[in-house]
Order: structure tokens, then sequence, then C-alpha cells
């Protein structure tokens, strides 16, 4: 399992990313596909700030069943009736056409 921060451009926190591989018990790292879920917690200021970002994140953190699919060097990101929503590569996290930068939590948890 991995967690990440949810920022913007302006490194404004936004929420949190958990991603899973499909069996608990492996590593995701070696995982062709998996779950993930989203997590919005903003400021009132930054969610007034960053509206359209915002609301992007709130309406996908309501949503059960997100997968992940590996492709080259990314994870296709898909909703539960399986229709591309974003992609996940680097450090960079698109969802509905609002990129989000991506701060790995993983080890400090």
């Amino acid at each position: 399992m991995y967690y990440y921060s949810i920022e913007n451009e302006d490194a404004q926190h936004l929420g949190f990313l958990v991603v899973m591989g499909h069996d608990p018990e492996a590593n995701a790292q070696h995982c062709e596909s998996g779950f993930f879920a989203l997590k919005a917690q903003a400021d009132e200021a930054v969610q007034h700030t960053y509206q359209a970002a915002w609301r992007v994140l709130q309406q996908r953190s309501k949503q059960e069943g997100l997968c992940w699919q590996k492709q080259a060097d990314y994870l296709l990101l898909s909703d539960a009736e399986g229709a591309v929503i974003g992609r996940l590569q680097h450090q960079y996290l698109r969802l509905d056409n609002q990129q989000y930068m991506l701060s790995d939590l993983t080890g400090t948890l």
C-alpha cells in the first residue's frame, strides 16, 4: 500500500491518495492492477481559491470501486464502471483534466 499527500501547483494541501494492489499481501509495486482511494481534505480558504481542483477531488472521494491498471510508465485510473478518469505518473496525478502533485507519505506513516 502506498500513501500520498495531494497538492496543487502552489503546494497547497488538498487531500490524500492511497494506492493498493488487488492482492493485499503483495507489494503494489509488483502488481499489474489494483484499487485506489481519495480523501479530499483542505482548509476552507484553499477550497475556495482552488475550486475546480477541489471539486474534482471532493466528487471522486465519494466514489467506491476506483481502480488502476499498470501501463508503460504510468497507472491508468478508472471509475467502478471502467471509464478512464485519469492517470498517475511519477509525482503527478491527473484526474478529470485537473493536475495535482503528489508527496510520498509511505515511509512516514
